[in-house]
């Protein structure tokens, strides 16, 4: 009797440690990562999207260049490390979250999320057959609540190789203060028309 009782013991705690395996401390409903919806985004929540990514796109270019145009690499640097992150935090307001991302960061800031992450690798094999779109905007469910994620790739231009082209290209000066900076930094070697990274977007809906 007591052995009968001990195996149904047994079977009890190996069950509820199964359940509890499937269960928890894994990802559940309200952790899981975006699951994309089958529907068109909103047209104004896409609308403001786009006219976010296009705002804060232009202004971060326009204080980029100017500096590299007067032959101030050192001064961008310090445009995209204070300046642009400042610019970006103006443009979030309640229910939208504006970020830079790339896979090859500089600022661990711009680390993209998980769905960023493969929205940039879909983006870069695009790129590489020489189709990348102006933008992307899909409508998730994301922790129990829907949003629109658009990105909007970022393209290198001839003025960001002073302080993203390959090394033997970039200033010794501006070389240190990039390493001193970004000890791990990983955004060197771009070529002209290298897809950069992406300005993302979400929306609450």
């Amino acid at each position: 009797m007591r052995r009968k009782t001990a195996v149904i013991g047994l079977l009890f705690v190996v069950g509820c440690g199964w359940l509890l395996s499937s269960c928890g401390p894994g990802k559940s409903k309200t952790d899981a990562g975006p699951v994309v919806l089958e529907e068109e985004p909103p047209a104004e929540a896409l609308a403001t999207a786009q006219e976010t990514a296009e705002a804060l796109g232009n202004q971060v270019v326009a204080a980029l260049f100017r500096e590299l145009e007067r032959g101030n690499p050192i001064e961008a640097i310090e445009v995209c490390a204070v300046a642009a992150q400042e610019m970006v935090a103006s443009y979030a307001t309640e229910g939208i979250t504006v970020r830079r991302v790339s896979r090859r960061v500089r600022n661990p800031a711009d680390k993209p999320d998980e769905y960023e992450r493969v929205k940039l690798e879909e983006l870069q094999g695009l790129h590489d057959q020489g189709s990348l779109p102006s933008e992307t905007a899909e409508v998730v469910m994301e922790n129990g609540a829907k949003r629109l994620r658009y990105l909007k790739p970022i393209v290198i231009k001839q003025p960001c190789l002073m302080c993203h082209g390959p090394v033997g290209q970039i200033d010794d000066e501006v070389l240190d203060t990039i390493h001193s900076r970004y000890p791990g930094d990983r955004a060197i070697g771009y070529e002209v028309d290298d897809l950069r990274g992406a300005i993302s977007v979400t929306i609450a809906l």
